[in-house]
């Protein structure tokens, strides 16, 4: 155990399932090795320092820096099982070390910042070769590669050209935690001001524990405004991090944050030939930051791009934007100026929260939205359309989504309905309303009569039960 490297572990939260799979390798009698990857700040490196920190380790953290420098390092975190550094000069000379750590008693071995030690150390892939399969599949030890740069982790760990291909059975992509998980980071804030802060954040771990106020918009200026906000530029680190060149990503996100979301509009506003702009659309959904949105119940239009992370979405849809202004001029002001875009930007992400909770309550075969012309031609969209399986039966969900001040009344189910009544009727349709705020007592009064399936805040952050979807 290397108690001062896991002094804050009090703070951990969540991450069971994580945890678990993590006991099961180093449980198991096969090849104990794993592949730890997952976005920048989404808790990797935490969730392994928390495995670590009950059992005998070598965890090194490497940097971007020559081989001797990290050679450095790794003889430093063994430095406490071996009594002192060993003054190797060579990674070949450190895995020898290291095999002696394993064989002699059952260890975890943490490569953390993976990349970092292949970019500089080009032989180090076929040196770990050798070394899981002369020690690790020998020994009891355990053996972990972590890394942010999701496209090098898969590229070292799955391509069949690469030295360590077969030797990682076993991958824990690390995905971003629940509204659940990340409502402990801040437990003054208000219901809906908790779930704005995970709708502009998303599950990222370390920004909710940065997140400081007594509201949404006080947590909202603390990292973003002012001249030294605690999120500077996260976003264009991120895509940076994974692709290159990252102004032409950049500019992709940027067309897609000012409101493009087919190819040809996207191409456009990017100044990058479709070809082109299709290549690095399909790059930046490879790594989870813009997502394809296809359109349901045979609707006549074709598929849509969205950004899919966040806080990323927050960057490019609304601070940048606005460029350095929100930097220098008074937080206060900066917000109340951006306060519509805000609210505009919490409606869009609002729809998928209600499709998380469909895909979390619901047997979905299928999710997401519809749009394009109905009945007499009139275009028209739908906010989230779900396949639903129950009681052996498939049912069709047609949702509205409204995130605003004012409980809902029939205006908002009267919309839904116009809207199914002009598609096919050739399925099984359950109509559902989700309201932040709520429902005004004569549409509750009519949806119970009527089989309308009303969700509110309470189920939708699961205070109160899912509504159970019946065939009528």
């Amino acid at each position: 155990m290397n108690g001062g490297r896991y002094a804050a572990m009090e703070r951990f939260r969540g991450r069971s399932d994580e945890l678990g799979l993590l006991q099961r390798i180093y449980d198991s009698e096969g090849m104990r090795t794993c592949a730890v990857l997952g976005r920048r700040r989404i808790g990797k490196s935490f969730i392994l320092e928390k495995f670590c920190s009950q059992r005998r380790s070598v965890y090194v953290e490497f940097v971007d820096s020559s081989e001797s420098t990290n050679v450095e390092l790794l003889d430093a975190a063994m430095a406490p099982l071996t009594g002192g550094m060993s003054g190797v000069r060579s990674f070949k000379e450190a895995l020898n070390v290291l095999r002696d750590i394993c064989f002699a008693e059952k260890t975890v071995v943490v490569f953390d910042e993976f990349p970092y030690l292949t970019q500089n150390c080009k032989s180090a892939s076929s040196l770990l070769q050798n070394f899981i399969d002369t020690c690790i599949v020998q020994s009891k030890s355990m053996f972990v590669i972590c890394g942010s740069s999701i496209t090098v982790m898969r590229d070292e760990t799955s391509k069949s050209t690469r030295p360590l291909y077969g030797r990682f059975p076993s991958r824990l992509e690390v995905k971003e935690m629940s509204f659940d998980e990340c409502r402990d980071f801040n437990p003054g804030l208000a219901d809906e001001d908790a779930l704005m802060l995970y709708m502009t954040l998303g599950g990222i771990p370390m920004y909710h524990e940065m997140a400081t106020g007594s509201d949404y918009p006080e947590c909202i200026k603390s990292l973003f405004f002012g001249p030294h906000p605690l999120i500077q530029d996260e976003a264009s680190a991120i895509i940076g991090r994974e692709l290159n060149p990252a102004a032409r990503y950049n500019a992709v996100m940027d067309a897609i944050g000012g409101g493009a979301t087919i190819l040809t509009d996207i191409a456009n506003r990017s100044d990058i030939d479709p070809s082109s702009c299709l290549k690095c659309l399909r790059k930046l959904m490879a790594i989870g930051v813009v997502g394809k949105v296809h359109p349901m119940l045979d609707a006549p239009k074709g598929p849509t791009y969205e950004i899919t992370d966040n806080m990323i979405a927050f960057e490019f849809e609304v601070l940048r934007k606005y460029g350095t202004s929100i930097r220098m001029a008074d937080p206060d002001m900066v917000y109340e100026e951006l306060s519509d875009v805000i609210r505009s930007f919490l409606g869009k992400r609002f729809e998928g929260i209600c499709a998380d909770f469909m895909r979390s309550h619901y047997v979905c075969k299928e999710i997401g939205r519809w749009w394009g012309k109905a009945g007499v031609g009139t275009g028209t969209d739908i906010d989230l359309v779900a396949v639903v399986r129950s009681r052996k039966m498939t049912v069709t969900v047609l949702g509205e989504c409204k995130f605003r001040g004012d409980a809902s009344g029939f205006e908002v189910y009267n919309s839904l309905k116009s809207k199914a009544d002009a598609l096919s009727r050739d399925r099984t349709v359950r109509l559902m309303l989700f309201s932040a705020s709520g429902f005004k007592d004569n549409l509750v009064l009519f949806a119970e009569e009527n089989g309308i399936i009303l969700v509110d805040l309470d189920t939708l952050i699961s205070r109160k039960p899912a509504p159970e979807i019946l065939p009528i």
